[in-house]
């Protein structure tokens, strides 16, 4: 077992919670850029029916183009 003097080890945890941070900074930033991604996306797949059909499809489509 490691054995570090108290404000050593103050410093490494102090460390390791600032990086533990800006990690999970990193991570929100990239889930939140996904989350517009598939967003933009499913708009994008649906965006031809609306253009095609009208406002979504009116029901009188078959089941397989489901709006």
């Amino acid at each position: 077992m490691l054995s570090y003097p108290i404000p050593e080890a103050e410093e490494l945890l102090t460390n390791k919670l600032s990086a533990a941070q800006q990690s999970l900074s990193n991570c929100e930033e990239d889930l939140d850029f996904l989350r517009e991604q598939v967003t933009v996306r499913v708009l994008g797949i649906k965006q031809p029916d609306t253009l095609l059909f009208g406002t979504c499809c009116s029901g009188k489509l078959p089941s397989f183009f489901s709006c």
